[in-house]
């Protein structure tokens, strides 16, 4: 157990400690549901029983077009700066009428003021992904200019693998998954719990240390049937089906195969949790995301969304997945593109029995419906009998 009741998480509450002695700048990175929240909270509490004064913001991506919202929610108030800089500070997070533009470099110069005028202070940035760029301009000017003021930063970033730092210079701390004893004691603590080890070492199966995910499946009453029930209520469309149908989705591939404007859709599920946005990348926040969504839409409709990505892409996958029964051309055209090393990658992957089954099997990524496309009596049936044998039978 570690410092202020948290489990699993001592390296990195020692890591906050360092932060608070040093004033420096911390980077918290990991996946959604992993623990930052519960990292930053800690560090908040332990600034505010040292008698620090502690600004905090946590940016949603509805504000990131919204210049300075962050730097408006960090000051509340301002302590005793020059008036010249309070003027230009007031005018940006628009307490005060602006008579003419607001000067961005006086803006950063009124924050550092601020910032040394606090005395000891911690600045949290909580999902600094969201961030508008005016405030993030703001925050890297003020971190590179903080050198022996009491100022601490902590930026939690929320990522699917570790990025560039946001501001410099910085530390980086990335959050890993739970151990499966750590696991069982968070569900014991927040739910007066026991689960039996086989349980957990399942369940950690699919959350690979999850904490947040791993709560949610042991929380249901039937754990195998919860799989389904992880995934947050999502846009009714069918972007986030597409995505989860490609094999690495990007906004320009989405539009080409929708010919629409799927901004809106792809927003929506930024907003539930489900996929993060990276420039031009399209990701799920978990790979259960993306095989929950595709396994659990019909199969017409599945059909549908591979025939237009066959339309835009070159990789014949999605022709398979989008004809209804036998076709020796496809499934020609399959081995000609790797389709047999395709097939056996599925026969490796897809579990034949168990719960999951279901969702799996009917994954692209894990596919094994090549076989269904040879007619009887195929040349590649001939080829590769025992293969197609076991595929059919479900491995």
């Amino acid at each position: 157990m570690g410092e202020l009741g948290i489990v699993g998480r001592a390296a990195e509450l020692a890591r906050i400690n360092w932060l608070l002695d040093h004033t420096s700048t911390l980077v918290l990175e990991g996946p959604a549901g992993i623990g930052k929240t519960t990292v930053v909270a800690a560090a908040v509490a332990q600034a505010r029983a040292r008698g620090w004064t502690v600004l905090q913001c946590s940016p949603t991506p509805a504000e990131t077009g919204y210049a300075y919202a962050g730097l408006s929610d960090l000051f509340t108030s301002l302590p005793e700066i020059p008036a010249v800089q309070r003027r230009a500070f007031e005018v940006a997070t628009h307490r005060a009428d602006a008579h003419e533009p607001v000067d961005p470099h006086v803006v950063a110069a009124a924050t550092v003021s601020a910032l040394r005028a606090y005395g000891p202070v911690l600045v949290v940035v909580d999902d600094v992904q969201w961030l508008d760029p005016e405030t993030n301009a703001v925050l890297d000017f003020a971190s590179r200019r903080l050198g022996g003021a009491p100022v601490a930063l902590l930026v939690a970033r929320r990522a699917a693998r570790p990025g560039a730092p946001p501001w410099g210079p910085c530390s980086q701390l990335w959050l890993d998954g739970l151990s499966e004893g750590e696991l069982h004691d968070v569900v014991y603590r927040q739910r007066g719990k026991s689960l039996p080890r086989p349980t957990v070492a399942r369940l950690n199966a699919v959350c690979q240390g999850n904490p947040q995910m791993f709560l949610e499946m042991a929380g249901s009453d039937a754990i195998p049937a919860s799989l389904l029930g992880l995934v947050p209520p999502r846009p009714s469309g069918d972007v986030l089906l597409t995505a989860a149908a490609m094999t690495s989705p990007t906004v320009e591939g989405l539009c080409a195969a929708l010919d629409d404007d799927v901004a809106a859709e792809l927003e929506a599920g930024e907003l539930a949790g489900l996929i993060e946005i990276d420039g031009n990348d399209v990701r799920f926040v978990h790979p259960l995301f993306a095989e929950v969504i595709y396994g659990e839409a019909a199969a017409p409709r599945r059909r549908a969304v591979h025939r237009r990505l066959a339309e835009v892409s070159r990789d014949p996958r999605h022709l398979a997945l989008g004809v209804i029964g036998p076709s020796e051309p496809v499934a020609q055209m399959l081995e000609d593109a790797g389709g047999v090393d395709m097939l056996r990658l599925s026969l490796a992957k897809t579990p034949s029995q168990g719960p999951a089954a279901g969702v799996w099997c009917r994954s692209p990524r894990h596919c094994s419906l090549p076989a269904t496309l040879m007619p009887p009596g195929s040349c590649l049936r001939r080829k590769y009998p025992g293969w197609l044998g076991r595929c059919e039978r479900g491995g």
